[in-house]
Parts: C-alpha cells; structure tokens; sequence
C-alpha cells in the first residue's frame, strides 16, 4: 500500500511540471519541418494539437523572415513581412491578417514557456505554399518567391524615454537581398547598395523623429500623463514589396508610414525598377518603344479617364495637376502591366489612398518585346 502511494505522489510530481496550457498536445519529436529546403532549427520541437502541427513563433517567423513582435501584456504575437500583417493572441480560435479575421483549427498555445503557432495558418498568411509528408511526418513549406529567390531584412530599433520609463518610438526599415546563384556581379553591387540605402534611411528617420519625440514627451506628456497610453509608443517604418520579378527585371515598391499621435497613420511611396541583367535602373523609355513625351499623354489620358469616371475619388482640379505634375507620378511593373501613382494629398484626399492607373502589357502602348513576351511564360 505504502509503495502505491510512493508511486502515485511520483507521478503527480512528475506531470506538475508539464505546462497543461498545451490542452490535448502530443508531442511527437518525429515530426521535422523543412522551410525552403532548410530544417526549422528550434529548441522545442514541434507537436501536434488537433492534428495541426505546432511550432515556437520565433522560429518559423524567422525562417521565413519575418519581423516579430511580441506583446506581453496581451500575450499577442505580431508578425509583418513586406506588406502583410499576421496577428494571433494565445488561447484565439482567429489570427488577423492585415485586420481581416481568419479562423483557427489550434490557436496558439504555451509549452515549457514558449509560444507555439499553427505552422500551417502563420506560413499561408504569409503567402508560402504548404504540404505534408504523412511518411516521414514532414511539413515542407516554401516561401512565396518568383524568379529569384530574395529574403527579407530589418533595421530596427525602440527608442526609450530618457528616464527609462516608457518606450517613446519604434523605428524600422526592411530591405531586400537578392540570392545570386549565377553569380551575377551587378546582384552583388546592388545588394550592397540595398543595404546601404536602408541604413542611410534608418539613421536619418531616427535623426528626423526622435528629438522631437523626446521633446513632446517631456515638454506635454509628463505634464499629462493621461495622454501617455494613446500617444505611445509612436512608430515609423519603411517596407518593401516585389511586384515583379521576371526575365531578370525586378520592381521593388517602397511605403514609409508613420504615427505620431494623429488620426491616422499617414504614408507615402517610392519605386524603382532594376534590370539584373544589364546593371541598370529603368526608365520609361527602357520599358517603352516610344519617346518620353509620348508616353506622358498616355498616362496624362489614363488619369484624365479615370477621374472622368470616379471623380469623387480625386480633387476638384486633379486633371490640371496631373499634366503639371506627370512628372512626378511614380511607377512600378506588375505581372499584367505597368501602374502609375501618386501619392497621398497629391491629386486626392488620404481616404483614396494612392491613385494608380494601370497600362496593362498591350502592343497597343508601345512596350518592348521582352515584356510582351513575358505573358506568355
């Protein structure tokens, strides 16, 4: 009787310290996770809940180059890569993906202190193709990528009060970096310009923001401290998208927010084309068979068109501003054509967000035949 229950109190010892917070969790060390033909590399291994199989945030995140946050208080993970958003809460039956609410078969759990994600929901949220190995008990998952194969960099930083107190700004900015595997030496040179430039952003955005930051902190929000968990932490970041990426030419689109205690954050956008074959930036005349002027009244009649037809979108003198400013409007390719914008507050209202005209790839306009070719790979 004695050793029965010498046993049993063994036991219970032994299951205390296993976090039940995994529910219905096996464990199951077999199963690998292979990213982009890589193992997740992990200190706890996956597992399984409700036949989906669970992974530390950290770890997938990071093996597909995302940036990552981690709330305390609300025990939130946030995750963005380029564009897109992910947001799960421990215990949540539904993550957020740029704010639209996607439901969950395992929502994130806590086993022996670390936050595990359903593998499969956090990799699709972020584009990546997903598929399993019922054999060998392996999830394969490759990341969204089109010509090249391109990962995600970041620069950041939280800036704190000078007293320590409280976090008054986050700063970031991502950069692309091309894979080479053709040895490409104008890959190489570009690389190195990419990372450059994103530092050089970075220094000058801290430069920009933090002393006025730090001086609205001390100057008005120590005087009420009320204001102090609407206002921060105030944030400033820059990201990128591919838009396209074939034949060697690759559009890369940049968008600077930032939120400074306003109604809304606000944002502008840049873009640049790059032809990886020849070492050079593009320009319209690069991508059109036609002279710049030529080109111009093409897309002065595109925008002339569009507020023609949606012009509560736009200002009342948007089409005076567009033939002064054409300029100015940016562009960027896309798989179907090639888009041009403004900016916010340029020739509309913020609610409009970027204006943008597309020329889709039509002999019609002029384009040269490498990108008229390309529709039909």
């Amino acid at each position: 009787m004695k050793k029965t229950v010498i046993i049993i109190l063994a036991m219970m010892i032994i299951f205390a310290g296993f976090p039940f917070e995994q529910g219905c969790a096996q464990e199951t060390s077999e199963i690998k996770v292979i990213v982009d033909g890589l193992p997740l590399e992990s200190d706890q291994p996956p597992i399984l809940v409700n036949s989906r199989v669970m992974v530390p945030f950290r770890s997938i995140l990071n093996a597909l180059y995302a940036d990552v946050d981690w709330i305390g208080e609300t025990q939130t993970v946030v995750a963005t890569k380029r564009f897109q958003t992910i947001t799960l809460s421990i215990g949540s039956n539904e993550m957020y993906v740029n704010g639209e609410a996607k439901p969950l078969d395992s929502p994130a759990i806590l086993v022996n202190s670390r936050t595990l994600v359903p593998v499969r929901a956090i990799s699709e949220g972020f584009g990546a193709e997903v598929t399993w190995d019922g054999e060998t008990k392996t999830v394969y998952i490759k990341s969204a990528q089109k010509e090249h194969y391109i990962s995600d960099h970041y620069i950041t930083e939280k800036i704190k009060s000078d007293d320590g107190q409280h976090e008054l700004l986050k700063v970031s900015v991502s950069y692309p970096q091309i894979r080479n595997d053709k040895n490409n030496p104008y890959i190489d040179q570009l690389n190195e310009t990419l990372k450059s430039d994103a530092q050089k952003r970075f220094e000058s955005l801290k430069e920009e923001y933090i002393p006025s930051i730090k001086e609205f902190y001390n100057d008005v929000l120590l005087k009420e401290p009320e204001m102090l968990a609407y206002h921060l932490p105030y944030e400033v970041t820059q990201k990128f998208d591919i838009t396209y990426d074939r034949n060697d030419i690759l559009s890369i689109v940049n968008m600077l927010t930032w939120w400074t205690g306003g109604a809304h954050p606000n944002s502008t956008q840049s873009s640049v084309t790059y032809d990886l074959k020849n070492g050079k930036e593009l320009a319209l005349t690069d991508i059109f068979d036609k002279p710049q002027d030529e080109i111009k009244a093409m897309v002065i009649e595109a925008f002339t068109k569009d507020i023609d037809e949606r012009p509560e979108y736009y200002f009342e003198d948007a089409k005076d501003t567009v033939a002064k400013e054409i300029e100015n409007a940016g562009f960027y390719l896309e798989e179907d054509g090639i888009a041009f914008y403004f900016n916010p507050y340029d020739i509309a209202p913020y609610v409009a967000g970027y204006p943008t005209v597309k020329l889709n790839f039509d002999s019609k306009y002029g384009f040269f035949d490498r990108f008229l070719d390309n529709q039909n790979k």
